[in-house]
């Protein structure tokens, strides 16, 4: 990702990927642990930044439902229990601003995204849509297509693309004879992120003339 200019203005890249995680996800509780999670930052860093921005009124201690598994095979059962936790304060009035303001100042960045996709596979095709080109009308926001694509590489890599903007990543990952299957049948999918706002961050298939034909 591009030099975060949020992590700068506050002083710690730990305290904006957090502050990020409540102000995309108002309706979230998290645990310590799941912010830890997320955000991909140390415990240690989630207890101090927690108290930080608890003092702005932005954020307040919630108890979350989480599901526990009980039980092996037939016998096993899944309860629900109220564990401590943490979530956005819907009453103050600096959110929706902060809102707008955080979605100004996204750290995203071409070179970014490629580095951490760049040892999925051989990739083809790159395209940022949706949310990562500030436009709600695409149903995904990364399109990948490439050749012998692991799974768990990419797994990862969408994991620490989260965590530096806060906001899950919806994607579509298609290997190069399925992607060009799916343009010449008119896909909607496929379609759609090229008819409404996008970015190609990698391009070897001339897909532009694909679509021209």
């Amino acid at each position: 990702m591009k030099n975060d200019f949020l992590g700068n203005l506050l002083g710690s890249p730990s305290r904006a990927k957090i502050l990020r995680l409540f102000v995309f996800n108002q309706d979230e509780c998290y645990t310590s642990e799941q912010i830890a999670k997320k955000a991909q930052v140390t415990k240690t860093a989630v207890q101090k930044e927690l108290k930080s921005i608890e003092k702005t009124g932005l954020i307040k201690k919630k108890q979350c439902t989480q599901e526990v598994s009980q039980g092996r095979g037939k016998n096993k059962t899944i309860k629900k229990k109220k564990v401590p936790g943490w979530g956005a304060e819907g009453r103050s009035p600096y959110l929706p601003a902060l809102l707008v303001f955080l979605r100004s100042v996204a750290p995203t960045s071409n070179d970014g995204v490629s580095g951490k996709l760049k040892a999925v596979g051989r990739l083809r095709l790159v395209v940022l849509a949706g949310r990562l080109c500030d436009d709600e009308n695409s149903r995904i926001d990364l399109l990948v297509v490439g050749d012998s694509i692991n799974d768990k590489k990419l797994q990862v890599a969408l994991r620490s693309i989260e965590a530096d903007l806060g906001s899950e990543v919806s994607y579509a990952a298609f290997s190069t004879d399925e992607f060009k299957y799916r343009l010449n049948i008119y896909d909607k999918l496929v379609r759609d992120v090229f008819d409404y706002s996008h970015e190609i961050l990698l391009d070897s298939l001339d897909v532009h003339s694909i679509l021209a034909k």
